[in-house]
């Protein structure tokens, strides 16, 4: 089978934008090291790595789910797959809408980090202020 002209063509036109931001990124790039560098010990990893443990087996749990679904309904019959499919669908949508949700409603209901800070100094005390009277 012949692979369409279409096909060929988005290929190779993917294949030149990618040649040519490299072209262009080239000259900037010059000098500077690259380099993969892993700093497991730094404690802002392992708090990132910590808080993104029950994330990740979350998903685990979420992608044997689908694959455990898809066997027992390919065993069922031949519409049985994508009625499950529209039905893993119909899970994952609310699963993954209502913590957006939340977060976004934590976010809005903190006060902005301006708030928070301590005032500048040139605030708290101007350099030309009247000397005190006693």
């Amino acid at each position: 089978m012949k692979t369409p002209i279409a096909a060929r063509f988005s290929a190779f036109t993917l294949l030149a934008a990618l040649l040519y931001a490299l072209l262009v990124m080239a000259p900037g790039l010059r000098g500077i090291p690259v380099g993969f560098s892993t700093a497991w010990q730094h404690p802002a990893v392992r708090r990132i790595l910590r808080l993104y443990l029950p994330i990740a087996l979350g998903l685990i749990v979420t992608q044997i789910q689908i694959i455990v679904d898809g066997r027992w309904a390919s065993a069922t019959g031949s519409q049985s797959v994508s009625w499950m499919r529209y039905a893993t669908t119909l899970i994952q949508f609310p699963l993954g809408l209502v913590p957006v949700g939340a977060a976004r409603a934590r976010r809005r209901s903190q006060p902005p980090a301006r708030y928070l800070a301590p005032p500048s100094p040139s605030i708290v005390a101007p350099t030309s202020a009247p000397p005190p009277t006693s």
